[in-house]
């Protein structure tokens, strides 16, 4: 399903995808969209914004490859190893490190954010 078409996208300057309704990572379809996006806007400054508690470190690395040149992952990390826990429930501080690395290593721009 096509919800923003291509000459949209090539208008824009940035684009959010904040997980009001959810992680966005926890969407079947977030790379093929960021690869639209990026097929669409190869300009565009893509943002994410996550808690990365969700996938496999080769999921991560296969979205960095897709995101366009200009564009920030928001990694959540409220917290260290003893801590993190707490305030992202269910979510392990192993897991969203673990997966910041694998989308770091394959030339994804990462962002730490904490509350």
């Amino acid at each position: 399903m096509q919800v923003i078409d291509a000459d949209q996208i090539a208008k824009l300057d940035k684009m959010f995808m904040c997980g009001n309704y959810g992680d966005p990572m926890l969407n079947d379809d977030l790379i093929d969209m960021v690869e639209y996006t990026t097929w669409a806007n190869p300009n565009i400054n893509l943002r994410i914004h996550t808690n990365a508690g969700a996938r496999k470190p080769e999921w991560w690395a296969r979205l960095a490859k897709a995101m366009p040149e200009v564009h920030d992952i928001y990694f959540a990390l409220d917290g260290l190893e003893d801590t993190h826990h707490l305030h992202r429930i269910g979510t392990r501080y192993e897991t969203v490190i673990r997966n910041a690395k694998s989308f770091i290593d394959a030339g994804g721009n990462a962002v730490w954010i904490f509350l």
